[in-house]
């Protein structure tokens, strides 16, 4: 059974792109694109290093086995999966599991795969928390009424301490479940700390996209709002993980966000959405050819790049 796998995570993962597809106003998204021109280059640049911080974040979270693939196999099985989160009813949980396969032909076990996966998962989730409230920090800090430096600010907040800990514990915990978990908590917690801030660093990269939109579109945000806006997207994202493409529940989260930063209007949000949506689009197509070249039906070799 395990060589039908592959092709049926193909045929569904391309049914649920064209769902995506006809969802998606490809003349709102050309008048969209004509807005920024040449510089869209740049939103893809952008992402494209956000996701390449969270795999060498992830990387880090195999451990000894990290040397058994590199860097760029690591990024393609990465997108793949991430891909298929994004079109499969599944969501996140539908991705791991393409993951954990797809490692699977480089000689990783799925015992330490998934430990992997999990514990790279556990590390966004704390970086994402402490990055959202440092930005949160700067933010509330330029309000009216508050004269307190984000510095300060952040020093008197309970949320960074309560991360930390609730991390620290949270990692512990996974710890104690397998010999995989325990393997990289107590052996390889300085890969542990390199994936921290390779994690930290994909969330403010990825904040970068919202800054340069809304400077694209003349609107001159500082980096901190822009981080601020892209971080209360997310957890938008989250919560609607089970919807393929996340329809209807990003583009939600654009138009809160930018009215929380001071930048409300239909047209601004309706622009920054399709700009996104493009930008998804693009990578989403990027990632099921990179599925059905690399990995449709035959092994890769361990040694190959």
């Amino acid at each position: 059974m395990a060589k039908y796998v592959k092709p049926v995570v193909l045929a569904g993962m391309l049914v649920l792109l064209a769902v995506f597809l006809r969802h998606t106003d490809f003349q709102s998204v050309g008048a969209s694109l004509s807005l920024v021109g040449y510089r869209f280059s740049a939103l893809l640049l952008t992402t494209f290093a956000a996701y390449f911080l969270g795999t060498i974040s992830w990387k880090y979270c195999l451990g000894d086995k990290s040397g058994e693939i590199s860097a760029t196999r690591l990024f393609f099985v990465r997108h793949i999966g991430e891909t298929a989160a994004l079109l499969n009813p599944a969501g996140m949980v539908g991705g791991e599991a393409v993951k954990v396969l797809l490692l699977k032909d480089h000689g990783i076990a799925a015992k330490s795969a998934t430990a992997s996966i999990v514990m790279a998962r556990v590390i966004m989730v704390i970086t994402q928390l402490l990055v959202a409230g440092i930005a949160l920090a700067f933010f509330l800090a330029k309000e009216p009424g508050i004269t307190i430096p984000p510095g300060k600010l952040l020093l008197y907040s309970p949320v960074v301490p309560l991360v930390l800990a609730a991390g620290w514990f949270g990692l512990r915990y996974l710890a104690g479940k397998s010999p995989e978990f325990m393997q990289l908590f107590k052996n390889s917690r300085k890969k542990l700390l390199y994936a921290c801030f390779f994690a930290a660093l994909h969330w403010v990269v990825g904040g970068l996209e919202f800054y340069f939109i809304l400077r694209f579109l003349g609107h001159p945000v500082t980096m901190t709002d822009a981080l601020a806006a892209d971080m209360g997207v997310v957890f938008f994202k989250v919560a609607g993980t089970f919807i393929p493409g996340q329809l209807g529940i990003e583009e939600y989260g654009n138009k809160v966000m930018l009215s929380a930063i001071g930048l409300p209007g239909a047209g601004l949000w309706v622009t920054a959405s399709i700009l996104r949506r493009a930008r998804q689009l693009t990578w989403i197509v990027f990632g099921v050819v990179l599925y059905f070249v690399l990995y449709n039906g035959r092994k890769i070799p361990q040694q190959e790049v």
